[in-house]
């Protein structure tokens, strides 16, 4: 992993993005010599951090629909539902 320092940062920061996007390798950012931070790329970000994101948004979104479907009193179960049944409930319970 290249290194880079606070002070090659604020000196270059245009080179060293541009370098970050070419080799789209992350970067560790040093305050003198010791380690302090990583650089990745905004490509590494969306597919590393903003997927997990996404994927807590859909858990609590389906948690909320399992809730809703045993507060309705439904006799079926969330996986029995169709996914057609399960948003008019969950559009229902938004109003």
């Amino acid at each position: 992993m290249k290194r880079v320092t606070a002070l090659e940062l604020r000196q270059s920061v245009k080179k060293i993005l541009l370098s970050l996007k070419k080799d789209n390798q992350p970067l560790l950012l040093c305050q003198g010599k010791i380690p302090a931070a990583v650089i990745i790329s905004l490509e590494d970000y969306k597919n590393k951090f903003h997927e997990k994101v996404i994927h807590e948004k859909r858990k609590k979104t389906i948690n909320q629909i399992k809730i809703l479907a045993k507060s309705k009193g439904s006799s079926k179960l969330v996986e029995q539902m169709s996914s057609e049944e399960i948003l008019r409930s969950f559009r229902l319970s938004k109003n």
